[in-house]
């Protein structure tokens, strides 16, 4: 019998045994607090991680889907691409998003969880159906009747691109 197994615990949760990291792939990212804690709950937090993702998009040239950010998780579909793999992309947008956050409640801390969980699309209406998911996330959690009650979502880009501030990667869809 072999020892302990030495990788990260984000690599071991993985059916596939390991994380796999390519350009061109569509993969659902799933993201939670430390601890589960509601600080996305806030409107200035929910607005700052939406504002890291955007940052992080930009910089990092990944193709971005769809999302949600909940009060303890965020849900994002998106596409590395030859700039940036998925582990950096998630690594940057969770230290950012940690730091300007915690500046919001004045403290210093963690706000993530160190792992992530990540599923890969392996067909266009797979990740369709995960825009569906993420956008109805808040509905099926109570938050609001319908999806488009929900400030902190990419339903607005899917559904009214003329009244959302931010494009998403949608021509490429």
């Amino acid at each position: 019998m072999s020892g302990p197994d030495e990788r990260p615990f984000s690599e071991r949760r993985h059916v596939r045994g390991h994380r796999v990291d390519e350009a061109g792939r569509i993969y659902h990212v799933r993201a939670s607090t430390l601890g589960n804690q509601p600080w996305l709950a806030r409107p200035d937090c929910a607005e700052t991680l939406i504002e890291c993702l955007l940052k992080w998009r930009s910089k990092l040239e990944f193709k971005l889907f769809a999302f949600v950010v909940m009060p303890e998780h965020t849900h994002i579909l998106l596409m590395p691409t030859e700039a940036a793999g998925l582990r950096a992309i998630v690594m940057n947008l969770k230290r950012d998003s940690s730091w300007r956050i915690s500046q919001l409640f004045a403290s210093r801390g963690h706000l993530w969880r160190a792992e992530f969980f990540d599923h890969w699309m392996r067909t266009k209406d797979q990740a369709a159906r995960a825009v569906e998911y993420i956008h109805e996330n808040p509905v099926r959690r109570c938050l609001v009747k319908k999806a488009e009650e929900y400030p902190y979502s990419s339903w607005r880009a899917w559904n009214c691109p003329q009244e959302c501030r931010y494009r998403l990667d949608l021509d490429w869809w």
